[in-house]
Protein backbone atom coordinates (compact mmCIF):
# COMPACT_ATOMS: atom_id res chain seq x y z
CA UNK A 1 0.00 0.00 0.00
CA UNK A 2 1.55 2.94 -1.07
CA UNK A 3 0.05 5.60 0.75
CA UNK A 4 -0.01 3.36 4.10
CA UNK A 5 4.11 3.06 3.22
CA UNK A 6 4.45 6.96 3.29
CA UNK A 7 2.30 7.26 6.86
CA UNK A 8 4.75 4.85 8.54
CA UNK A 9 7.95 6.42 6.79
CA UNK A 10 6.67 10.19 7.75
CA UNK A 11 5.76 8.81 11.33
CA UNK A 12 8.81 7.58 11.84
CA UNK A 13 10.63 11.13 10.35
CA UNK A 14 8.42 12.81 12.88
CA UNK A 15 9.59 10.86 15.53
CA UNK A 16 13.15 11.51 14.86
CA UNK A 17 12.52 14.91 14.29
CA UNK A 18 10.65 15.00 17.11
CA UNK A 19 7.47 16.91 15.53
CA UNK A 20 4.73 16.37 18.13
CA UNK A 21 2.04 18.14 15.73
CA UNK A 22 2.38 15.51 12.52
CA UNK A 23 3.66 12.52 15.02
CA UNK A 24 0.16 12.65 16.67
CA UNK A 25 -1.65 13.24 13.70
CA UNK A 26 -0.60 9.93 12.03
CA UNK A 27 -0.46 8.00 14.58
CA UNK A 28 -4.29 9.01 14.79
CA UNK A 29 -4.66 8.14 11.10
CA UNK A 30 -2.57 4.98 11.69
CA UNK A 31 -5.12 4.10 14.25
CA UNK A 32 -8.31 4.79 12.39
CA UNK A 33 -6.97 2.22 9.45
CA UNK A 34 -6.46 -0.25 11.94
CA UNK A 35 -9.37 -0.22 13.57
CA UNK A 36 -11.20 -0.05 9.78
CA UNK A 37 -8.62 -3.44 8.90
CA UNK A 38 -9.92 -4.88 12.12
CA UNK A 39 -13.75 -3.69 11.30
CA UNK A 40 -13.78 -5.53 7.79
CA UNK A 41 -12.36 -8.63 9.01
CA UNK A 42 -13.83 -9.39 12.42
CA UNK A 43 -10.81 -8.75 14.38
CA UNK A 44 -8.62 -10.37 12.33
CA UNK A 45 -6.13 -7.81 10.22
CA UNK A 46 -6.70 -7.33 6.87
CA UNK A 47 -5.25 -4.48 4.74
CA UNK A 48 -7.22 -2.30 3.04
CA UNK A 49 -7.42 -0.54 -0.78
CA UNK A 50 -5.78 2.72 -1.67
CA UNK A 51 -9.35 3.87 -2.17
CA UNK A 52 -10.10 2.99 1.28
CA UNK A 53 -7.42 4.57 3.11
CA UNK A 54 -8.01 7.70 0.79
CA UNK A 55 -11.83 7.45 2.47
CA UNK A 56 -10.62 6.83 5.62
CA UNK A 57 -7.88 10.41 5.45
CA UNK A 58 -10.85 12.23 3.56
CA UNK A 59 -13.02 11.61 6.78
CA UNK A 60 -9.98 12.96 9.02
CA UNK A 61 -9.97 16.02 7.10
CA UNK A 62 -13.91 16.73 7.75
CA UNK A 63 -14.00 15.48 11.51
CA UNK A 64 -11.24 17.86 11.63
CA UNK A 65 -13.29 21.37 9.28
CA UNK A 66 -16.26 20.32 11.61
CA UNK A 67 -14.10 21.05 14.53
CA UNK A 68 -13.14 24.07 13.23
CA UNK A 69 -16.30 25.95 12.83
CA UNK A 70 -16.98 24.27 16.34
CA UNK A 71 -13.84 26.54 17.43
CA UNK A 72 -14.38 29.66 15.71
CA UNK A 73 -18.09 29.87 17.23
CA UNK A 74 -16.46 29.27 20.58
CA UNK A 75 -13.84 31.79 19.91
CA UNK A 76 -10.71 29.27 20.69
CA UNK A 77 -8.59 30.70 17.50
CA UNK A 78 -5.70 28.68 18.63
CA UNK A 79 -7.62 25.29 18.63
CA UNK A 80 -8.77 26.10 14.92
CA UNK A 81 -5.13 26.56 14.11
CA UNK A 82 -4.27 23.43 15.00
CA UNK A 83 -6.90 21.84 13.23
CA UNK A 84 -5.64 23.33 10.19
CA UNK A 85 -2.42 22.41 10.74
CA UNK A 86 -3.50 18.65 10.83
CA UNK A 87 -5.65 19.18 7.66
CA UNK A 88 -2.77 20.08 5.74
CA UNK A 89 -0.72 17.00 7.33
CA UNK A 90 -3.76 15.04 5.93
CA UNK A 91 -4.12 16.25 2.65
CA UNK A 92 -0.76 15.56 0.88
CA UNK A 93 -1.43 12.33 1.46
CA UNK A 94 -4.68 12.04 -0.69
CA UNK A 95 -2.43 13.82 -3.37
Amino acid sequence: MIILARVQKDLKEALKAKNSLVLATLRLLLAEIRNQEIALRGGESEDLKEEQVKKIISREIKKRKQAIELYHRGHRPKLAEQEEREIKILAKYLS
